[in-house]
């Protein structure tokens, strides 16, 4: 682990002060840290950079370091300006694609993946779920010590599925086509929920498992949180106006 603020010092003594790519950076913290999400890392290194929000960077300064770390460190040779890195334009931000539709009347599976381990904050209300897949598939992490720490949250997950859902919940370390199709068949169902993944690996693999699941006739439903829902068509341009908006829609939504 590593707090936000020395993940920047870090990114810009990488970027600015070593000059080394910004990519291998962010490939060394997925591979080194138990939190490497694969879209907040890649964008705060990106943001560092002055890539993400275009020419704005951020200057690890010694005085700074030394300030916030009460005079335990005070690095000396430190960049004195952070030119904006320059790479060709992102593809622009696109519409949140609506949920699938679900049969609330319909027997399903509970498919739980590392990129949401709290499945009992998304589950739509009247759904039965007659069995649930924990998947832990080591493929799709970077590093020994987040798939330690992966393994352990999921373990976690499926006793607490068992529990509130009333169903059995298996463990699994691969996710793919022939191990949901064999838990589907094992549940007795024909649909499978899982929440949803907006980018990274397991986002990935959930797009090309879909069309594979649909051919067993296997419905892949992703579903949303209510309050994901509310607030994520506002994340637009970084994080405080974002944060501005959160309590006037909290009200609206009689959640405060």
């Amino acid at each position: 682990y590593l707090h936000n603020h020395a993940r920047m010092w870090f990114a810009s003594i990488w970027i600015f002060t070593l000059r080394l790519p910004w990519a291998m950076g962010a490939d060394f913290f997925l591979r080194q840290l138990l939190d490497g999400d694969a879209a907040s890392n890649t964008l705060s290194w990106r943001w560092v950079a002055g890539l993400q929000t275009v020419g704005k960077t951020y200057l690890a300064t010694a005085d700074n370091v030394e300030r916030y770390t009460e005079g335990r460190f005070r690095p000396v040779g430190l960049a004195t300006e952070a030119v904006a890195l320059t790479e060709l334009p992102i593809e622009a931000a696109r519409t949140l694609p609506a949920p699938g539709p679900v049969d609330t009347g319909t027997p399903a599976l509970l498919l739980v993946t590392h990129d949401d381990l709290h499945p009992e904050t998304v589950m739509l209300t009247g759904l039965q779920t007659t069995g649930a897949l924990v998947a832990n598939d080591a493929a799709l992490l970077w590093g020994d010590n987040a798939r330690a720490f992966v393994g352990a949250a999921a373990e976690d997950t499926a006793s607490r599925v068992e529990e509130l859902f009333g169903c059995p919940a298996k463990l699994s370390d691969t996710l793919d086509a022939t191990s949901l199709v064999a838990a589907a068949q094992a549940a007795g169902v024909r649909q499978i929920v899982t929440p949803y993944a907006p980018v990274g690996p397991v986002a990935d693999r959930l797009a090309a498992l879909a069309p594979e699941l649909t051919r067993e006739g296997i419905a892949l439903i992703q579903i949303r949180r209510q309050w994901d829902e509310q607030f994520w068509p506002h994340a637009k341009k970084g994080f405080f106006p974002f944060r501005e908006r959160i309590p006037a829609l909290l009200r609206e939504e009689g959640l405060q």
